[in-house]
């Protein structure tokens, strides 16, 4: 029976095995403290640092504005894409036309070539070409002969190598 003065102060904790209660009571120990300021002090600081709760109707509204969050990537992404297509497009259109005349190479092509020896079909997926898009073969085309021709690169069977 507790003393007079502790009446009306007193909690009881049921543990779920008597060796849960021993380790709580070793870590009290351990500490220096009796149980109970040990469990004070932990309930205290659990307490303190409690986050307020978010309340049930706002999830209909995160969820709101998670879904239209992934519509935007998603949208974005296809912008990108586009982007990126169209830079491709212009990269080579010089090649598609006959002017000849100041052509710039397409320098992620360079570098790849500078790279090592590669097949076409790798040339093609690090170039990210599509086979059925004639525009930009014939333009790779074009600048695959023309590299040829000036004796930057050669193709063997190992694909196409940089001489220079």
């Amino acid at each position: 029976m507790a003393r007079k003065d502790y009446h009306g102060r007193i909690g009881e904790v049921y543990f779920d095995s008597v060796e849960q209660k021993n380790k709580f009571f070793g870590l009290a120990a351990a500490r220096g403290c009796t149980f109970s300021r040990y469990a004070i002090n932990i309930l205290e600081e659990a307490v303190g640092h409690e986050q307020p709760a978010i309340p049930a109707t706002d999830y209909g509204h995160l969820e709101d504005e998670n879904r239209e969050l992934r519509r935007r990537i998603a949208e974005l992404s296809r912008e990108i894409e586009t982007i990126n297509a169209e830079l491709q497009r212009q990269r080579y259109a010089a090649f598609n036309e006959d002017a000849g005349i100041n052509i710039q190479f397409d320098p992620d092509l360079l570098a790849i070539l500078q790279a090592g020896p590669i097949h076409s079909h790798a040339l093609l997926t690090a170039l990210k070409i599509n086979p059925s898009d004639t525009t930009r073969m014939r333009a790779l085309a074009q600048q695959l002969e023309i590299l040829e021709s000036t004796r930057f690169i050669a193709k063997s069977k190992n694909g196409w190598r940089w001489l220079k």
